[in-house]
This record gives structure tokens, C-alpha cells and sequence, in this order.
């Protein structure tokens, strides 16, 4: 009987640790949901680049709902070995995002979040869940009172996510040749497809009129970028030794940049730019030829 009884209280004890572990993770990923959705732009740089608005839409209603799942204890089953494969997705990401060196990865939109921290919030998730996971019958589900808790969680995500929905649309980023001299407040600049047309950037980089003439080397950077600072010095010793080199840094500024600094400029900060660095793009007479993300270490040193 003491062993049977130690048997169902260690039991007891591991499903009552799975409801801590449900509910967290449930509201972590409506704190995530709801991040991404009221910062559509900012997740369009990470996550969800390249997505149509519509489907990062449908990405927000899903993890907000599943969250809602969760929190709520649905299907628990079901939903303990959903959690397991999501997070490890999730873990997968973020290691991708530590290894090229990305400052956030957007998971919580504008909240900007170190992928090391994001990797180890993943990586306890996913280790919480499998020392937690349902083992045997004993959790069990009220048909009816599950049906009941489906239609109460889809209209909750419904509802919630309506105005999600709505910042999602409304605030999707201007995007395509024309996004930079776009008047959205929200930009996302794609260099890969301006090969062949005219640079989009001319109308908007102020002090630099001569980049419609001859070859210039433009690097988009960020202060916050370990790979930009990485390659940046290159570039300015392209630039110290006369070549037609100029350097452009994305907002938020590192720092106020002089009139008086050749080679150097600012994207506006009148808007919010959003763009993968470091990237150069070489343009000749004012049309871009080429673009280019590889930094080689036998590439920097030809540099």
C-alpha cells in the first residue's frame, strides 16, 4: 500500500507540475501573440519576412489561440505533445537566429529579445514538457465540458484577435522598388530585387547626389549588429583610401552623425526601416548591379 500510495502522489505530484508548466508556456505565447501582432513591422524583419500579411495574420491567430488552448487545459493530451513539437520549432529558430548573429528575432515583435535568452526560454520549455509529459489514462477530458471550453476559446481568440487582425493589415510594412521613397511609416527594404533598376535609396539619403554617378559600394548597417561591426572596419579602409565607399547606418543611431563625415550617412528617421545587415549593394550610374549578404573571412581580407 506505501508503494502504491507513493506511486499515485509522485503521479499526482508530476500532473499538477504539467498544469504549471501548460499555463506559463499558454501565457507565453499569447504575450508572443500579442507582440507580433500590435508590431507587425518589426516581426516582418525576423520571423515572419517575406510572409504575405494575410498568413502572418493567420501565425498570430494560431499561437494566440493555442495559447488560449493551453491556459485553458483542453485536450490536455493533445495539446502536451503539440506544445513539445512547437517549442522545438521554436528552439530550432532561435538557434538560428544566435548563430548568424541576429540582435533579435522578432518573436516578440518590437520587444526586442537576445535569441541566447530566446533559445533558453525554448530549450526549458521543451525539457519542462517532456519531464512532464502525460504518461497511462489518467488524464481524461469532459466531452461536454470540453466542447464547451472549445467554443469559449475560439471566441476568445476572436475576439482578441480582431484588433490584432486589424494592426496586422493596417500596419504591414510599405515593401518592393518603391518601399523606400514610400510615405508609409513602416518600410521594409528587400536590396535583393533592386538588381537592374535604379536605386531607391537616391531620393531618400540626404548629401549624397553623386551616387547617381560611377560605381559607389554602399554598406547598410546597424550599431547593434555584431556581424555589421564585424565587416564595417573593411569598408572603412575602402573608404580611407579614396574608393567611392559609403557607409549607411539604419535607425535607431549609435550616435549623431556629423555633416562633415564623407563616406558616412543615415537613413531617415522619420520612418521605421527595417532591413537584414549588414548588406552591400554595389550600383553603377545609379542602377543596382549587385547584392550581396556573404562576408567571407577570405572575402574580408581581399577587402
Amino acid at each position: 500500500m506505501n508503494a502504491r500510495s507513493e506511486s499515485q502522489e509522485s503521479l499526482l505530484c508530476r500532473i499538477h507540475a504539467g498544469d504549471y508548466v501548460r499555463v506559463a508556456l499558454g501565457v507565453l505565447l499569447i504575450v508572443a501573440a500579442f507582440a507580433k501582432g500590435l508590431s507587425a513591422a518589426d516581426s516582418a524583419t525576423a520571423v515572419l519576412q517575406g510572409w504575405p500579411p494575410v498568413l502572418q495574420l493567420v501565425v498570430v491567430e494560431a499561437e494566440l489561440a493555442f495559447g488560449i488552448l493551453l491556459v485553458l487545459g483542453m485536450q490536455r493530451r493533445l495539446t502536451h505533445y503539440v506544445a513539445l513539437a512547437v517549442f522545438t520549432v521554436f528552439a530550432v529558430i532561435a538557434l538560428r537566429s544566435v548563430a548568424s548573429g541576429t540582435a533579435s528575432c522578432g518573436c516578440f515583435g518590437a520587444i526586442a529579445v537576445d535569441p541566447r535568452l530566446t533559445l533558453l526560454i525554448d530549450l526549458v520549455a521543451v525539457f519542462a514538457l517532456v519531464a512532464t509529459r502525460p504518461t497511462g489514462d489518467r488524464i481524461a477530458n469532459s466531452s461536454s465540458a470540453g466542447n464547451r471550453t472549445a467554443i469559449g476559446a475560439t471566441a476568445a481568440a476572436i475576439l482578441v484577435g480582431a484588433p490584432l487582425g486589424f494592426a496586422k493589415l493596417s500596419f504591414a510594412p510599405a515593401r518592393g522598388i518603391d518601399a523606400a521613397a514610400s510615405a508609409k511609416e513602416f518600410v521594409l527594404l528587400e536590396p535583393e530585387g533592386w538588381v537592374g533598376n535604379e536605386l531607391p535609396l537616391l531620393g531618400v539619403l540626404k548629401g549624397t547626389q553623386d551616387l547617381a554617378n560611377g560605381q559607389w559600394t554602399l554598406l547598410l548597417h546597424h550599431h547593434g549588429c555584431p556581424d555589421c561591426e564585424r565587416v564595417r572596419p573593411s569598408y572603412e579602409d575602402r573608404l580611407s583610401q579614396g574608393e567611392k565607399v559609403l557607409l549607411v547606418e539604419t535607425p535607431p543611431f549609435s550616435s549623431v552623425l556629423s555633416p562633415n563625415q564623407l563616406g558616412h550617412t543615415q537613413l531617415p528617421d522619420d520612418r521605421e526601416w527595417f532591413v537584414q545587415t549588414p548588406v552591400e549593394i554595389v550600383a553603377r550610374d545609379g542602377v543596382v548591379v549587385s547584392v550581396n549578404r556573404e562576408f567571407s573571412e577570405a572575402r574580408e581580407a581581399h577587402l
